[in-house]
């Protein structure tokens, strides 16, 4: 049971929680500090929490941001703080915080006052939502999210839930990393099912003009959802972001949960390693270009000459499915000495606090090269001319352009083009 306490007197609650075998969390609901933010702040996931227990004075605002964050028919007991009110006036706060718990959504189990504190308990409605089916690679997605927002807000959906399209059942393992990365936006409620776009050729038809036609960024009623948002098939055709659906706003960092695994990952990574670099090659699918042009020893050779040269630590990312299935990376891990191999070996909490303190992210074309050059890290992109040059700048903000995020082109790239460039990115 993952369970919130929210400004309970108790100091020690959540320490016995977990000693119970809960996963609980603890947070001032007030205008103190919580470690690093304040509640509305620290942006929970939606639907994250089974139960939650809160102290707090009525607040119309704060009990919608716990209905948020409990889970759908998830339990919630509140002790609203009504010591500065007159006991003439006690019934009719009552009874008007009753209403307000129902506006919000909630179902007034019981509810009783001793002295100036009104106790409530309540359950989370099961609510009707939106429907909405996103790509499933963490790129591909997040520059849905980045105008997700906004088209939520302007059409008055609410935080829609959001399912993931999949190649095939078979494939669906690869996809699980995308929810992980959905559940950080507060917007959104991450599924965690994937639907299969192979059962007949309409859909898959679908799929492939999102993909890779320029027509249309937006399907509705597709999959038994409600709305398909899919941008890749403009992005390819040098179609800038902001000018896709322009009539929403593009925001290229949206709010995001930080949790505290997060924190504590970036804290282990940078005591474990000290100053590091993080590297993405593949040699699986389309990067098949990419190691034709740019192959394993120029590889092997760019990393150990930066590592080596910047006084940093090679760390290699990515999931299971690149440790699992990339035998050709494996090797080049191997000739490496000194390096770190991490594939398939953090969660994405752990994955984004290790972009966080990384000194370079270097990298073939991923949704790691747009995270983190969005959060200011140093990304340089080696890319192929498999995509046009438009597609590779579009991928990012122009804010990042030749700031945080940088490109080569594999056709004739030599190691020393790579070193030079990434070192001159770090500054050395």
């Amino acid at each position: 049971m993952r369970s919130l306490f929210l400004s309970v007197p108790d100091s020690d609650v959540v320490a016995r929680g977990r000693q119970a075998g809960d996963e609980a969390y603890g947070c001032d609901c007030g205008p103190g500090e919580w470690n690093y933010s304040d509640f509305f702040n620290v942006h929970f996931p939606t639907d994250w929490f089974g139960e939650i227990h809160a102290t707090m004075p009525p607040d119309r605002k704060k009990a919608e941001e716990i209905f948020r964050i409990l889970k759908q028919e998830g339990r919630c007991s509140i002790r609203f703080d009504l010591s500065g009110y007159n006991n003439e006036d006690l019934h009719e706060v009552h009874i008007s915080l009753e209403r307000i718990m129902t506006e919000v959504g909630f179902g007034v189990v019981d509810a009783s006052r001793d002295g100036c504190g009104l106790d409530m308990h309540l359950v989370k409605l099961r609510q009707r939502r939106t429907s909405m089916l996103l790509p499933p690679g963490m790129g591909d997605c997040f520059w849905v999210i980045a105008k997700l927002q906004s088209f939520l807000e302007k059409n008055k959906l609410g935080i829609p839930d959001v399912y993931v399209v999949s190649d095939s059942d078979h494939h669906n393992h690869r996809h699980l990393r995308a929810f992980e990365f959905i559940e950080m936006f507060p917007f959104l409620c991450s599924t965690g099912i994937c639907i299969t776009n192979g059962v007949d050729l309409a859909r898959r038809e679908i799929c492939r003009e999102a993909y890779h036609d320029s027509k249309r960024p937006l399907f509705r009623d597709v999959m038994g959802c409600d709305y398909f948002l899919g941008f890749n098939g403009l992005l390819h055709a040098g179609v800038p972001l902001e000018q896709v659906l322009p009539e929403y706003e593009c925001n290229w960092l949206p709010p995001m949960f930080v949790s505290l695994e997060q924190e504590r990952y970036r804290n282990e990574c940078l005591e474990k390693y000290g100053r590091y670099a993080i590297f993405y090659f593949s040699s699986v699918g389309d990067y098949g270009f990419w190691m034709e042009e740019f192959p394993p020893p120029a590889i092997v050779h760019s990393v150990e000459a930066v590592s080596r040269r910047a006084g940093v630590t090679p760390i290699f990312t990515g999931g299971s499915w690149d440790r699992d299935c990339d035998k050709v990376l494996g090797q080049v891990i191997k000739n490496i000495p000194s390096a770190i191999d991490l594939r398939g070996k953090t969660t994405l909490q752990q994955l984004f606090g290790l972009i966080r303190s990384s000194e370079l992210v270097l990298t073939f074309p991923t949704g790691l090269a747009i995270i983190a050059a969005c959060l200011g890290k140093k990304v340089l992109a080696i890319w192929n001319r498999y995509y046009q040059k438009e597609h590779w700048w579009n991928i990012c903000p122009s804010s990042t352009h030749n700031q945080t995020y940088f490109t080569l082109d594999t056709n004739g790239l030599l190691p020393r083009r790579v070193i030079d460039t990434a070192l001159e990115i770090m500054g050395i």
